[in-house]
């Protein structure tokens, strides 16, 4: 016979906000009593527990159960989670329904769905909460039985505890967890859940309209109908926690599996093992939101590396995320281009100044590849001007020192030149006038330029009749909806976009004016992913919204209150000397100067290595995001109050500490000065 599924309605009386809420009466019924009709119209066998705790503020809530003849389960108040494990124990059910009480208008469909996934897809944990686009209010979680005893046996901080399936949250590596959306859209501003006394307002007024288990449109319509404005609460994911010492136990095991099966154990330098604090530092993601992210032990960071600045709005993004899937129904890669190709390129041509004709590729190596092709071909020499990083091939990476496995000949078309130089970059030119095809530069990276230099360097590039592409990589829609070259008023030949033009997705272009542009086609560029639809569709929706949300304004004042805040915490430990941050307000670089006989690099990699602990994930830069917050801001500032005091302590007692291995460059593209 099959075991009855179990409904956990959790429920207390001393909530600080709005004591007594549970038995508070919304149409002369009380709250709990709405949840306890709305689970029984279910379309499954279930036991309806209410879950509560043994303190005797719950006797009230206990003596209401037992007149109303529902069964009950008290428990730990603090440790939540052993109080569903004990209630499973009890009850023996393989699949467990979580509610809340403060949410008396759940839909008993909403959960027979809920349920229907776990049976269907074999899983151990389903919500509608993950990721939300659902209302407040509207919530249900359903998990295994095994599942919830695996997370008991693993959780260790207070907050696992208290929260019953944040683990489940901060450990997909170690479930199969599915997140069910709402339908139509992101409701997730809506707020129907009942927390405090303005809530209790609104709630009570819905009531009046609705019956025991609500479809959740007429709940929505309802609320809408009854309130002026949506919620002014914008919901906040219980699940944030960061502010605790780490270890990287899981981390550091995968890696020692991972490292034997690929080299560097990542596919990218800078996210990989050498580029941060040896055996103390996260090696391995299972997932993010918004500007946080969480690690395969558990851990969870706000992230200042953001996909090394391919996040500009934030991990799932809701609206990127609802055009990609819009485009997964009808097709990924196509036989022949597809209209996305031109929606693109009419938004690029509108927003960038130099652009008139559009490319597009997969990174940021593939744009500045196929612009250096063509500008040899335009101008039939072979010689380029650099300045700043500009990707991992052949042409580029022979000109530093990490040039293994290139022929050395190429070294000789590659002329580096330092940013802010304008005497050498002229006195390259005059040398190589007959050989120079082009200059490729950030246009900004760790310093902003002095005494008109882009400018100048237009001016000399037009005067000596060499090509100028802008390598806007991460400048782009990051300085302005245009770039750095709308930022700083100076508009180049050629640019090459990528990164935070699509949210995390591999899609990067070539555009510039159509006297050079049109020429494309005579150079071999061409790739069976170049019109890859899910990141075309997934960039239009970034770009989009970068505009509506002129995010990068929003950049720009986040940057700079992060700014301001750091240099009062280093003046206030007259640090000055040792630590800055230098550049555009949403991407500061970090520079860290040798002291008291102590070199840079490890006064560095020790910074980097108390942020990590502390919840803060960065390697070389803060890389702002629109899904940064203020409030999470003031927590790093904090941080970094602590970990330079600290640090400070270990330079003046030469601790044990400064033994530890530091971080080591692999080549140094951008300099600080």
């Amino acid at each position: 016979m099959t075991k009855k599924s179990l409904i956990i309605i959790q429920a207390r009386m001393n909530s600080k906000r709005m004591p007594g809420k549970v038995l508070r009466n919304l149409k002369n019924v009380p709250t709990l009593k709405w949840l306890i009709e709305a689970a029984k119209k279910v379309n499954f066998e279930n036991k309806i527990v209410v879950g509560t705790s043994s303190e005797t503020s719950d006797d009230i809530l206990v003596e209401w159960c037992k007149t109303n003849k529902i069964d009950f389960y008290r428990g730990s108040l603090n440790n939540v989670l052993r109080r569903f494990v004990e209630i499973s124990n009890k009850f023996k059910s393989e699949i467990i329904i979580r509610l809340t009480a403060d949410c008396p208008f759940i839909d008993p469909k909403v959960i027979d769905q809920l349920f229907y996934l776990i049976k269907k897809r074999s899983v151990d944990y389903v919500s509608n909460t993950q990721n939300r686009s659902w209302p407040d209010g509207l919530d249900c979680e359903v998990f295994t039985r095994s599942a919830l005893l695996k997370c008991y046996k693993n959780a260790k901080n207070k907050e696992d505890l208290e929260h019953v399936t944040r683990y489940f949250y901060n450990n997909k590596n170690q479930f199969k967890c599915i997140n069910l959306p709402f339908p139509i859209g992101d409701f997730s501003n809506i707020r129907i859940t009942l927390d405090d006394y303005n809530d209790y307002k609104i709630l009570k007024k819905m009531a009046n309209f609705l019956d025991f288990g609500p479809n959740f449109m007429d709940t929505i319509s309802i609320f809408n109908k009854l309130t002026i404005k949506k919620a002014n609460k914008k919901f906040r994911d219980g699940n944030i926690y960061y502010s605790e010492n780490k270890n990287f136990r899981k981390s550091n095991k995968i890696f020692k599996s991972v490292e034997a099966k690929i080299p560097l154990a990542s596919q990218t330098f800078s996210k990989s093992y050498i580029q941060l604090p040896y055996k103390n530092a996260p090696l391995f993601i299972t997932h993010g939101k918004g500007s946080y992210l969480w690690d395969v032990d558990g851990n969870q960071y706000i992230d200042f590396m953001m996909g090394l600045h391919s996040v500009i709005l934030g991990y799932c993004d809701k609206d990127v995320d609802e055009g990609i899937k819009e485009q997964l129904d009808n097709g990924i890669n196509f036989s022949l281009a597809s209209t996305l190709e031109k929606k693109l390129a009419d938004i690029l041509i509108e927003m960038i100044p130099s652009a008139e004709m559009v490319r597009f590729g997969k990174n940021g190596t593939d744009a500045n590849t196929g612009a250096i092709r063509l500008v040899r071909e335009i101008q039939r020499k072979p010689k380029i001007i650099t300045c700043g990083y500009h990707g991992w091939n052949d042409w580029y990476i022979s000109s530093t020192s990490f040039d293994n496995g290139i022929p050395k000949d190429l070294k000789k078309y590659i002329l580096p030149v330092e940013y802010n130089n304008i005497d050498q970059l002229n006195e390259v030119i005059k040398k190589n006038k007959e050989d120079l095809a082009a200059i490729i530069m950030e246009p900004m990276n760790a310093v902003y330029p002095k005494n008109d230099y882009l400018k100048k360097v237009r001016e000399l590039s037009i005067k000596n009749n060499v090509l100028l592409i802008f390598d806007e990589i991460i400048t782009g829609f990051r300085f302005g909806l245009g770039g750095a070259q709308e930022y700083f008023g100076v508009t180049p030949d050629i640019t090459t976009i990528g990164k935070g033009m699509g949210n995390g997705m591999p899609i990067s272009a070539i555009v510039g004016k159509k006297k050079f542009m049109h020429k494309m086609d005579k150079i071999f560029f061409s790739s069976t992913f170049g019109g890859e639809s899910l990141s075309l569709r997934g960039s239009i929706a970034t770009i989009e919204k970068i505009k509506k949300k002129n995010v990068p304004k929003k950049l720009f004042e986040l940057g700079t209150y992060l700014d301001v805040g750091l240099k009062k915490i280093i003046k206030k430990h007259n640090f000055q000397k040792v630590i800055s941050f230098e550049g555009h307000p949403c991407w500061k670089i970090m520079k860290v100067n040798d002291s008291q006989g102590v070199k840079g690099n490890l006064i560095k990699t020790l910074l980097i290595k108390g942020l990590i602990n502390n919840g803060i994930l960065i390697n070389a830069s803060h890389n702002i995001s629109f899904s940064h917050k203020k409030k999470d801001l003031d927590y790093v500032i904090k941080v970094y109050d602590k970990v330079i005091k600290n640090l400070k302590e270990i330079l003046g007692s030469r601790f044990e500490e400064l033994k530890f291995p530091p971080i080591k460059p692999i080549f140094m593209p951008r300099k600080i000065l």
